[in-house]
């Protein structure tokens, strides 16, 4: 569970709370900045040789090599402010001709143009005031050829373009009519309407609305009023996958529809096969998840994790084509471990019995609605056949629960898997099916106002005394957050296991 402020957890458990909710849209994807190029200029210039710095100013010096048919003249250009309304077509003429390739740099105030000539001179000329003035040519070096095509310098048709290196955000709370957040095993989506009557978002991904694009990042974090004012949980954050306007009945909205990390490695596809352990042990389960969530933009971290994760070598090969979704879900499926993703983080959890309970519902924190059910587990016994490498022979290894089987006979899952060759592994497998068995078998729902800190896998204990529970522990596998203003509605539903 993320950690709250005392005043926010009050805040939560009253009876009569007042919920308030930010959400941003944000330059960004899978949490690094993503650069918006912008033209600034489209010149009638030559495409030819060209070269750019920005000194430590913020200004922009240019150099530009003319056409042959023109004698190859070298041209510089100082934009002291460069933005979409500076003036990029004053060049001033440096008296140097026969310039084969131009290249630009900067350190601080200091500025240099270089280039080679015809005569294969490697010369320069330097400013120490940020471009503003600029000294005589120089004799640097000679260059062994003319056959030059590049000297550290951009060659780009068309002019000018640049990208802020700040993330720009876009406010989008006040215009909020509903929201509703669902995250899951293997998914996570947030869904946003926002008003657009007088047409304040006709056209997103444009002009004051140019951060609000497809794939931006939305950044939703849910809070409430409290004695100290507004405070909020950091939610996770989702990527803009589309965007629908509608209309009817003289109402008009925008609805954006988002993400979370569990669409990136759907859509991250294996372009060539990947193959580990194949004659060593290079890489654990754990290691290999890392590996494919780096591809998708995800990192790991560790909250819990079992002695398996870190010292199974199984010979795993991914083929080409196959999503990373896939490939994460079939790791786990060797594991007691789960994983869930918050934002651009992916976290490992070993859910055990003896986890201890984070958080209380039904006494200060009420339930609006419960559904509790228990029920045979799917699979009761479990028969795992490996190798022995070593030894040259076939491994079987049974594991039982045997209240289920005394009271139903035994439901059998028979795994075969050549990568376990000890007794234990094969055990170890066992228990581990018979483990996801057990918590998937007891589920249920409780209906609660906004918990700002809940997240999936918590371990909580539930008391209903219309349905005889006290303190019974239960393990969080999904969530559903509904937020509607104009309904009063700000709620979570939440889906139980055992734990």
């Amino acid at each position: 569970m993320r950690q709250l402020s005392s005043t926010l957890l009050a805040a939560q458990r009253q009876g009569a709370t007042f919920p308030c909710i930010k959400v941003e849209a944000v330059t960004k994807i899978a949490g690094v900045i993503r650069y918006d190029w912008s033209r600034l200029y489209t010149g009638s210039e030559d495409d030819y040789f060209h070269a750019l710095t920005m000194p430590g100013d913020g200004s922009l010096v240019r150099a530009r090599v003319t056409l042959p048919a023109d004698s190859r003249k070298l041209y510089r250009q100082r934009v002291a402010n460069p933005g979409t309304g500076s003036d990029f077509s004053q060049w001033t003429y440096t008296s140097q001709y026969n310039a084969v390739v131009a290249a630009a740099a900067s350190l601080g105030a200091e500025v240099s143009i270089c280039w080679v000539n015809s005569s294969r001179e490697v010369r320069r000329i330097k400013s120490t005031d940020y471009g503003a003035s600029w000294g005589s040519p120089e004799l640097i070096d000679y260059s062994p050829t003319t056959a030059i095509y590049g000297l550290a310098a951009a060659y780009k048709p068309g002019g000018v373009w640049r990208a802020p290196l700040a993330a720009s955000s876009l406010e989008l709370t006040a215009d909020i009519i509903s929201i509703r957040q669902e995250l899951g095993k293997a998914s996570g989506n947030l869904t946003v309407e926002l008003r657009n009557d007088d047409g304040r978002y006709e056209s997103p991904g444009q002009g004051d609305l140019a951060t609000l694009d497809t794939g931006c990042q939305l950044e939703f974090s849910p809070g409430y009023k409290t004695s100290t004012g507004s405070e909020y949980s950091t939610g996770p954050n989702f990527c803009l996958e589309s965007m629908e306007h509608t209309s009817s009945g003289g109402r008009a909205s925008l609805v954006l529809y988002a993400r979370d990390g569990w669409g990136a490695l759907g859509d991250w596809k294996a372009r060539h096969q990947f193959r580990w352990n194949k004659t060593s042990d290079e890489m654990s389960v754990r290691d290999i998840i890392a590996v494919i969530l780096a591809r998708a933009g995800l990192k790991l971290e560790v909250k819990s994790q079992s002695s398996v994760i870190t010292g199974f070598y199984p010979d795993f090969t991914v083929n080409p084509d196959d999503s990373g979704r896939e490939v994460i879900l079939k790791l786990l499926s060797f594991v007691p471990d789960v994983l869930f993703i918050e934002g651009n983080k992916a976290y490992i959890v070993n859910p055990l019995s003896s986890d201890s309970s984070e958080y209380s519902y039904g006494v200060e924190h009420r339930i609006q609605e419960g559904r509790y059910r228990w029920g045979a587990l799917g699979t009761n016994r479990v028969q795992v056949e490996g190798y022995d490498t070593s030894a040259g022979h076939l491994i079987l290894a049974d594991s039982f629960a045997w209240g289920e089987i005394e009271r139903l006979y035994d439901r059998l899952n028979q795994v075969e898997d050549g990568n376990i060759n000890t007794v234990a592994e094969a055990q170890q497998r066992g228990q581990a099916i018979l483990r996801q068995m057990e918590i998937e078998a007891t589920d249920g729902m409780i209906l609660i106002p906004v918990n700002c800190g809940q997240q999936l896998y918590d371990v909580i204990d539930v008391s209903d005394a219309r349905a005889g529970l006290d303190a019974v522990k239960k393990r969080v596998l999904g969530m559903v957050l509904v937020y509607q203003p104009q309904r009063g509605e700000y709620f979570q539903r939440l889906e139980l296991g055992a734990v």
